[in-house]
């Protein structure tokens, strides 16, 4: 099962200046982190991944590739980068990543600047009004272990008392694929 957003490609941020308006998000976990990200970041949402083939001298949050209908994508790990581990530490939280067929991955990014992100499972698709989007906190729960890069707001939905800490997949994007270009850095992130 698969979930596409075309026009991801065209804009993959939205506005989170005071007083941004709402919009739709997307809800997913992350290293047991309730965690949210603007539909418009997310190309596409994979709930069962093809076989993934690793790749020899990776860093270890690094999965390996796979193919996406006619595009090679790689799969990494979101949690590491994402709460600001040692990225060459080992990855014990993650329970499903190596059980194939339970990987559930969100697809960021725009041809070669793509990757594959590993999480825990997505929730469901809110659409949120303006006052249910903070987004001048700076410290809150929500944000649980969410490296303080990556932290764009909470969502605390009206029908929900569930929040969920606003990523920048965005951010988190280009440091991943930093950190696969440079060798220094995919260890010492």
């Amino acid at each position: 099962m698969s979930f596409s957003n075309p026009a991801s490609a065209a804009h993959t941020a939205i506005s989170l200046a005071p007083g941004a308006h709402g919009g739709e998000f997307l809800t997913f976990s992350c290293q047991g982190i309730a965690c949210a990200a603007p539909l418009t970041a997310i190309r596409e949402v994979l709930t069962s991944a093809p076989v993934i083939a690793s790749l020899p001298d990776s860093p270890p949050w690094f999965r390996g590739i796979f193919q996406l209908r006619t595009e090679i994508l790689g799969v990494a790990e979101a949690g590491p980068m994402l709460t600001g581990e040692p990225m060459g530490a080992a990855l014990p939280y993650f329970s499903t990543a190596g059980v194939p067929g339970r990987e559930t991955l969100l697809v960021v990014g725009s041809g070669a600047a793509s990757l594959a992100l590993l999480v825990e499972g997505v929730g469901d698709i809110v659409g949120l009004q303006a006052h249910e989007v903070l987004v001048d906190l700076v410290e809150h729960p929500a944000y649980g272990m969410i490296a303080p890069r990556y932290r764009r707001g909470v969502l605390a939905p009206d029908t929900n008392p569930l929040r969920f800490g606003l990523v920048a997949l965005d951010s988190l994007l280009v440091d991943m694929l930093g950190a696969l270009t440079d060798p220094e850095v995919a260890t010492y992130v």
